[in-house]
């Protein structure tokens, strides 16, 4: 066991506490946002009855890839962009029967950890570095980090949570091997300790509960270096315990534990819900007009309906520009204004990225230099505190995307 002992920046501040029951929504979505670039094949159609763990479409470019339905429900409504790019696929849920008497999965190769996660819609819980996709299904990384941190302030606290499901952890752990020749780093925090799965290739790192030590992209960089000829993959905890569900029960696990905050001022509340929940629906209603439903932290003012895949947070937050220091100095979508440098943005992105040459070479599209900085090794999660804390305005999240598209387009 390994102890990244490094102390910097401010503490993020995570939820921990009772989760209570699974609270099922009336309606659930899976968005074409969280896939950049998906072309897809529908195998079902609007009026269809889908089980939990039924595939809904596939991956055009890699048919092996496969969306299933988080929860049993019907089709409610499916929404196609230009080139049969998804916007939304919309199912309203049913009450689920009692799970069958499905065996475990006994996997005896690693090839059959790969067509089990490929086979039962688990496999789009990777995503790559460089540039943040879901890896081709025959692509093999020299490593795979699970993520097992909060990432922001208000986020479900894994080291109180993980204790409850620690043996499914480390099974879906001990999978993880079966699909690199490298080590699976467990990153996790300083407070937790696990015992260490049977294979010697599964690594645990603790790391300190702060801003730059707690992103997936700092502890790439301190465990493994630039993904540039390297790549590897990345995965949520709570992905990782589905994984350990699946090869233990036989059954495909569609839950979340997601952190609830119902007004500005309130506390965070845990929650455990279904992947692609409505956000009206777990509030309790829809928002009044001066607020919205944001998935993803309430900083990062991503104004959703739904909660997204990779997202374990939700909040009701002011609409845009309801504060004194939006209206002064603009948030994404507003007119760019200047990058005022201080502080608290020099401590946004992980060390050793310069941060107001990148966010000025972002905000221009200087492709040599983003990436010269240290841009493709990022996703846009990445840049959520840089966003919120810069005075320009500039929306760096869908700046970044269209870079790293135009890096993978060029090989």
């Amino acid at each position: 066991m390994r102890l990244a002992n490094i102390r910097f920046g401010p503490r993020i501040r995570a939820v921990g506490g009772p989760v209570g029951r699974l609270t099922l929504p009336h309606s659930v979505a899976l968005l074409g946002s969280d896939y950049p670039d998906l072309r897809l094949d529908l195998r079902v159609r609007e009026g269809d009855r889908v089980a939990t763990g039924e595939v809904l479409f596939s991956n055009r470019k890699h048919p092996e890839v496969v969306f299933v339905a988080p929860a049993r429900g019907q089709v409610k409504k499916i929404n196609l962009g230009p080139g049969r790019r998804l916007s939304a696929l919309v199912l309203d849920l049913e009450p689920d029967e009692a799970p069958g008497g499905t065996a475990p999965q006994t996997v005896q190769i690693d090839g059959d950890v790969r067509h089990l996660l490929l086979s039962r819609g688990l496999w789009p819980a990777f995503r790559s570095r460089p540039f943040g996709r879901i890896p081709a299904p025959g692509a093999r990384p020299e490593a795979i980090f699970v993520h097992a941190m909060a990432g922001y302030d208000g986020a479900p606290d894994p080291a109180a949570l993980l204790a409850e499901c620690n043996e499914l952890f480390g099974e879906g752990l001990n999978a993880l091997a079966g699909l690199t020749d490298g080590a699976v780093h467990a990153c996790i925090s300083e407070s937790l300790t696990l015992p260490l799965p049977e294979r010697d290739r599964v690594r645990i790192t603790h790391f300190p509960p702060r801003r730059q030590s707690s992103m997936a992209t700092y502890q790439i960089a301190r465990l493994h270096g630039p993904t540039h000829g390297r790549p590897v993959w990345s995965i949520g905890w709570q992905d990782v315990v589905a994984i350990g569900h699946l090869l233990m029960t036989g059954h495909y696990q569609g839950d979340r534990i997601v952190a609830l905050q119902a007004t500005p001022a309130a506390t965070p509340e845990l929650s455990r819900t279904i992947l692609g929940a409505s956000l009206p629906e777990l509030f309790g209603g829809h928002p009044a007009g001066s607020e919205m439903s944001v998935s993803g932290p309430a900083i990062g003012d991503k104004q959703a309906h739904w909660l997204g895949r990779y997202d374990t947070q939700a909040a009701r937050t002011a609409e845009r520009g309801g504060s004194f220091i939006h209206r002064v100095f603009g948030r994404p979508g507003s007119t760019p204004r200047a990058i005022l440098p201080h502080a608290a943005l020099d401590a946004c992105l992980p060390p050793g990225i310069p941060v107001v040459p990148f966010l000025r070479a972002l905000a221009a599209g200087d492709i040599d230099g983003v990436e010269r900085l240290g841009g493709r090794d990022m996703i846009e999660e990445d840049l959520i505190h840089a966003q919120y804390l810069c005075t320009s305005g500039t929306d760096y999240g869908a700046r970044l995307r269209q870079i790293l598209n135009m890096m993978d387009a060029a090989g």
